[in-house]
């Protein structure tokens, strides 16, 4: 699994910002957060308001212009990396930290 370098780096420092507060089952909810939703709203600058109620990242696609969806790293749209983030934020319940600590251990940066 791999993320271009600034983009891990980025979403590492928002997850454990504490500024976040986490939700699981959508990608932003009440004011909440899942870990994918702050890779989106800190990393890709995707506003509240098209991350609200949705609850996978292709759900984005139609809130979204073409040129903002696909400047989304493949690994977050879609595969294995964004699969198992989910994974552990929803049902492993893993805190924010716990998943930065697994990006930045597991996440190759390119």
């Amino acid at each position: 699994m791999e993320l271009p370098k600034q983009y891990k780096k980025k979403w590492i420092t928002a997850l454990r910002s504490g500024i976040y507060d986490q939700e699981d089952g959508a990608l932003y909810n009440c004011g909440n957060f899942c870990a994918i939703g702050v890779a989106l709203h800190a990393c890709d600058d995707i506003s509240i308001e098209n991350l609200d109620g949705i609850h996978q990242v292709s759900d984005l696609e139609s809130n979204l212009t073409d040129a903002e969806y696909r400047a989304i790293p493949r690994e977050i749209r879609k595969g294995d990396l964004q699969d198992y983030v989910i994974d552990l934020n929803d049902n492993e319940r893993y805190s924010f930290n716990m998943i930065a600590d697994y990006i930045e251990e597991n996440v190759i940066a390119r």
